[in-house]
């Protein structure tokens, strides 16, 4: 039988982008292997890893324990990983690997050169970006462009990365994809019924405005820009609803204490019933200052949202300003996004405008046109 191994960095990155390729190369005839940390840096619990470990289980894949580390720096658990990843290559002798995240790319493609495996790379939003760091440049352009060489397929999944690649990048074919796909069955909005009994099973009141943001408590994410622009309109009748885990935690529910925002912002950890939150909510935020093609603002979308955005790579793709939400420049930016709420807060038929136009918009983006799109290079690789 023909096999394949999906290598990540850690094991979230399984669960939220890789699923559908399990099953779309199962269903070309290949056993399906996976390589990941289980055990260190998901942003995740460690339940919802032992219910992905056990959906592996079922669908007959095999799990491998990479002990991939995501801080670059960690240079000896990552050498640690790189002879983790030959050794398996190895034994296994794979028709290809499909790599993902900077660090499992880097690690798998150096790998499968040195043990002549084929190589997809998917890249979910480069670490190097127009109007980025110079540090991520100077860090992450010179791994990237040397692994392009030795890249069979270099899939992109917004078009600023896919014109970069091409222009930039020697991989033998680049491809766009654009991100994970959106099941649009699953991801719609209910009927108004539906949405105030969510809202009460959250504790909140019928007529309050629901505000949604959805990532790691990171600096990438950006929720304390968020938090200064609320604090400016917090007489509104809005709730802010914040799901995910991370390291700013404790910083971010200070801030809320300091200013005034207790009973206005719900840091609600990170949620297994995402479908249903998102049934709570009239407004999705999304001040994020870096993504490739973010999968929970496709997913608002699908369910109608208006969105309030940064104006980054990958939100382009989605948001035009004014039509399907607004978008947001970094200068002044907290006060902007004060504006573009305030705007949403006060106007129920501006929310169901603009939730109507994204909910259209994301039909290009539905998980049937990526699964064909992704069908296509597999069948397409001659591997």
């Amino acid at each position: 039988m023909k096999r394949v191994l999906i290598l990540a960095s850690v094991a979230s990155m399984i669960s939220q982008f890789n699923m559908n390729h399990i099953r779309i190369l199962q269903d070309l005839g290949y056993q399906v292997d996976v390589g990941c940390n289980f055990l260190q840096g998901n942003t995740c619990n460690a339940r919802s890893i032992d219910i992905l470990k056990n959906n592996l289980a079922q669908r007959k894949v095999r799990c491998y324990q990479i002990d991939f580390s995501r801080n670059i720096g960690r240079i000896y658990r990552n050498v640690t990983a790189y002879f983790q990843v030959k050794r398996l290559l190895q034994s296994r002798r794979y028709d290809f690997i499909h790599c993902h995240s900077p660090i499992g790319g880097f690690i798998g493609r150096i790998a499968g050169k040195r043990t002549g495996t084929k190589v997809i790379y998917t890249a979910h939003g480069f670490h190097f970006y127009r109007g980025g760091p110079i540090k991520s440049w100077l860090c992450y352009f010179p791994a990237e462009w040397f692994c392009s060489w030795i890249t069979d397929v270099l899939i992109t999944i917004n078009q600023e990365d896919f014109k970069l690649a091409k222009r930039c990048m020697h991989a033998k074919s680049t491809e766009y994809v654009p991100g994970i796909g959106i099941d649009l069955e699953v991801y719609r909005k209910k009927d108004k019924v539906i949405q105030n009994s969510i809202k009460r099973q959250l504790g909140i009141v019928d007529d309050s405005v629901v505000l949604l943001s959805i990532g790691e408590l990171n600096r990438n994410k950006n929720h304390k820009t968020a938090l200064l622009a609320l604090e400016k309109i917090k007489e509104k009748n809005f709730i802010y609803l914040i799901c995910g885990k991370g390291e700013q935690r404790q910083t971010l529910k200070k801030m809320i204490v300091k200013k005034g925002l207790s009973q206005k912002v719900r840091l609600l950890g990170y949620r297994e019933d995402m479908s249903d939150i998102f049934q709570a909510a009239d407004i999705f935020l999304f001040p994020s200052k870096r993504e490739g093609l973010s999968a929970a603002l496709m997913e608002a979308m699908a369910c109608g949202l208006p969105v309030v955005c940064s104006e980054i790579r990958g939100n382009v793709d989605l948001i035009t300003h004014g039509k399907e939400g607004f978008l947001v420049s970094p200068a002044d930016a907290h006060v902007k996004y004060m504006k573009a709420l305030r705007c949403l807060i006060d106007s129920v038929k501006l929310r169901e405008s603009m939730g109507q136009n994204a909910r259209r918009k994301i039909i290009n983006f539905s998980l049937q046109h990526v699964e064909e799109k992704m069908k296509r290079i597999y069948l397409g690789t001659g591997f």
